[in-house]
């Protein structure tokens, strides 16, 4: 229902399942990516916290009360639960990348996104999201060839899930370092990929 962008009867689907199992974590966690999906985030946010009090020990929905709260500019609040997840969790890098993030959206805080990604114990090119985080990361601290040769090193199967190519990365590397000519290059593969 979720992926036919059926909401309503997502949300009902979710409702029931927790009326049957109150304390089911995917019961509480599915409700709550249903409210995400219709755009209700008070009551996504009301779900995965259900989620935590009912397992404190498993993080997937602390971290999705995080991406909530950064969603909503709550960059204090999010940090802090995506802290608690890295700190007991220091491979888990959807946390982290979203903290690394969060670091940069709220305050624009380079040097913190990037202890936050050199405490991954992983290499960037092991994953997209990694790789996508250093790139970014790179590119506002305006170090152009190291945002080219993170994002080179992707896997190929992070462009095709985010459905923007490699080409739309790299375009924006070389126009932010005035390369018009490549970078013009780039934007028209991007584009017919696209």
């Amino acid at each position: 229902l979720m992926h036919s962008r059926e909401f309503k009867q997502a949300i009902a689907q979710g409702q029931e399942g927790v009326r049957l199992n109150p304390k089911g974590m995917g019961n509480n966690a599915g409700l709550g990516f249903a409210y995400w999906g219709a755009g209700q985030l008070d009551q996504a946010e009301a779900a995965y916290t259900r989620c935590v009090k009912l397992y404190p020990r498993i993080n997937f929905c602390r971290k999705n009360i995080a991406d909530i709260e950064a969603m909503q500019r709550r960059y204090a609040s999010a940090r802090d639960k995506l802290q608690y997840v890295v700190s007991h969790d220091p491979a888990d890098v959807v946390a982290a990348t979203t903290l690394a993030n969060v670091y940069l959206l709220g305050w624009g805080d380079l040097a913190d996104a990037r202890k936050v990604l050199e405490g991954v114990p992983a290499p960037a090119a092991s994953s997209g999201a990694l790789s996508d985080a250093w790139y970014w990361l790179d590119m506002y601290a305006r170090d152009y060839q190291a945002a080219l040769g993170i994002i080179a090193k992707a896997p190929a199967s992070w462009f095709q899930q985010q459905g923007e190519p490699l080409a739309l990365y790299q375009a924006q590397a070389f126009r932010a370092q005035g390369d018009s000519k490549r970078a013009k290059q780039e934007f028209t593969l991007a584009r017919a990929s696209l």
